[in-house]
């Protein structure tokens, strides 16, 4: 019994060891599995850790890419900024370097303007004369054009458009010419002259002196002044097109204008007369008095008004061409009478033409003056509207005919030899005016060989440049008597060469050219060589087919305004003395 337990007790503890075993196996490769699934997830979890290190790496080398790119100006390089259908492109940096060029020229104008003639004419004379306010950003200021100037911006920026609209439909302009009209200059074979490549050589020598004096590299340097994307090669590019797009379009202009034959002057004279005569006429304006004006209403201003109308009547119906200086004398105060009477000029426009009538006057009584059927004796009142609610109103008295300018245009060149006390004395000025004249006497005796002499020897900074050239002198110039006097002695022709002495020293005088043409003449020829250049021009921009970037346009501009912003605060601190020059834009990134 106690063997027989013994054999079943064995026999189930085999059993149970069996399953023990089993149970330790899969435990065991229970284990092994959790062991790899460990050491994968783990090499899993090292790989998401490398990745994520590698990904962050890659975000910062990327953005380090693209900022080193941004800073040199690789994308405005790359990027176009006006593209043509022709294929023509203009890049960002070449436009942003007309942008800048217009706002640094302006500024730098109406600030020397304001130090050179504040004095005399006040806070704003730079304003005054440029029509640009330099303590003010471009996009700060409405656009006022410069001072004899017609300019006007496109109708495309609104009825109050910016100076900051004015740089840039001028930068786009001039892109535009550059890119499309240098490609037919070239193809006409005009090129860079031995003479324009040393001027090209010393500007970027200057550039450079500048730069190593400012402590920047030359590359650093054009990019503060001219914007990011410049280089020297790129700006030896723009200089290029540049000039011989200007030699090329000057002689497109001179073609033009030669072409004109007497028939189309004579047509011309016929269609648009008024455009080229001239006339003399009277005129008395009454004028309200504008004491008050805010407090008045609507029917104490047309009362007044009316007696105004009543006081112009009167005198129209009584004024003749003789009696008018009298007339006009009884409307004024004690102290204008004798003024009135014995100067013509103060009631008399001579020999008026129609342009300056409708700035003198304005366009409905240049319209009047100006009519085919006018005759002398004719007189009206022209009403004139103010924005106060007021009127003031014009006399105006066809007096005659004004004289037709039968003068020829002169165009000559001078070699000025200044004296004074900073300069030579009365006998070396003479002396140097006479030896400078056998010079060219006794060399090729050229137009050409007088320009050199000029640009050379010349004393005179306002033609140094351009050869001692004065082009389209009339009788009427603003020159001193001695210089007309030469220009316009009986006999004068090409060729023709003396020594004059004016208020300003001795001048080695060369005439280039007489016009065949009278003034009167003249004028009609360049209206009419002006309206095929105008037409040539608009032709081959083609700016219709231009497609300008937005994105570009704005970055520029807001460039651009934040460098004036800085400069400004610079000024208005006066914390250095570059602050009082607008020479460097700065970088406004």
């Amino acid at each position: 019994m106690d063997e027989e337990k013994k054999t079943v007790g064995s026999s189930a503890s085999k059993a149970e060891r069996a399953r023990e075993r089993r149970k330790e196996n899969i435990e065991e490769a229970a284990k092994k599995e959790a062991e790899k699934e460990a050491r994968a997830s783990e090499g899993k979890h090292k790989n998401k850790k490398l990745i994520k290190i590698l990904t962050t790496a890659g975000v910062l080398c990327l953005a380090l890419l693209i900022f080193l790119l941004s800073f040199f100006g690789v994308f405005e390089r790359t990027s176009s900024a006006i593209k043509y259908k022709d294929g023509t492109k203009v890049s960002a940096a070449e436009y942003e370097y007309f942008y800048r060029m217009y706002y640094n020229y302006y500024a730098n104008m109406s600030q020397q303007y304001d130090s050179q003639y504040g004095m005399y004419f006040g806070e704003g004379a730079g304003k005054m004369m440029t029509g640009f306010d330099y303590t003010k950003t471009p996009a700060d200021q409405p656009f006022t054009p410069p001072q004899g100037s017609n300019e006007t911006v496109d109708e495309k920026y609104g009825k109050d458009p910016t100076w900051a609209d004015y740089f840039e439909m001028k930068a786009i302009q001039d892109a535009e010419a550059a890119a499309k009209f240098y490609p037919k200059a070239v193809d006409a074979g005009y090129k860079m002259s031995k003479a324009d490549q040393e001027e090209l050589d010393k500007f970027l020598e200057e550039l450079n002196d500048s730069a190593e004096q400012n402590g920047y590299s030359l590359d650093a340097y054009l990019r503060q002044n001219y914007g990011r994307g410049m280089t020297k090669n790129l700006l030896q590019k723009i200089y290029t097109q540049q000039k011989v797009v200007e030699k090329y379009l000057t002689d497109v202009q001179k073609k033009f204008a030669d072409g004109i034959t007497d028939k189309e002057i004579a047509d011309e004279y016929k269609n648009n007369t008024k455009e080229y005569i001239q006339r003399n006429i009277r005129f008395y304006q009454f004028a309200a008095d504008t004491k008050n004006v805010d407090k008045l209403t609507k029917e104490q201003k047309d009362k007044r008004n009316a007696e105004l109308k009543k006081k112009a009547d009167a005198f129209l119906s009584g004024a003749t061409n003789e009696n008018f200086s009298q007339m006009a004398s009884d409307q004024v105060s004690k102290d204008e009478k004798t003024a009135y009477l014995n100067d013509a000029s103060y009631t008399t426009l001579s020999d008026l033409d129609y342009a300056s009538a409708i700035t003198q006057l304005n366009k409905e009584a240049a319209e009047w003056a100006f009519a085919k059927s006018r005759k002398p004796g004719d007189k009206t009142v022209i009403t004139k509207d103010e924005d106060n609610g007021l009127k003031t109103y014009l006399v105006l008295l066809y007096a005659s005919e004004g004289s037709r300018d039968e003068s020829h245009p002169v165009a000559v060149r001078q070699i000025l030899f200044q004296v004074g006390e900073d300069n030579h004395t009365d006998a070396e000025a003479k002396a140097l005016a006479e030896k400078t004249l056998k010079e060219w006497q006794d060399g090729k005796a050229t137009d050409a060989s007088f320009a050199a002499l000029a640009e050379k020897k010349t004393e005179d900074t306002g033609s140094k440049d351009n050869g001692g050239l004065y082009e389209d002198i009339t009788p009427d110039s603003q020159y001193v008597s001695e210089f007309l006097n030469w220009c316009f002695a009986s006999g004068r022709k090409a060729g023709d060469t003396g020594i004059i002495k004016t208020e300003y020293g001795y001048h080695v005088m060369y005439c280039q050219s007489v016009s065949k043409y009278p003034v009167w003449q003249d004028n009609i020829r360049k209206a009419l060589a002006q309206k095929k250049y105008d037409a040539f021009y608009e032709k081959t921009l083609d700016a219709d087919n231009a497609k300008v970037s937005k994105h570009w346009t704005k970055t520029v501009r807001n460039r651009v305004q934040k460098t004036a912003e800085t400069l400004i605060g610079n000024l208005n601190s006066q914390s250095s003395d570059s602050a009082a020059s607008f020479a460097m834009s700065g970088d406004d990134e």
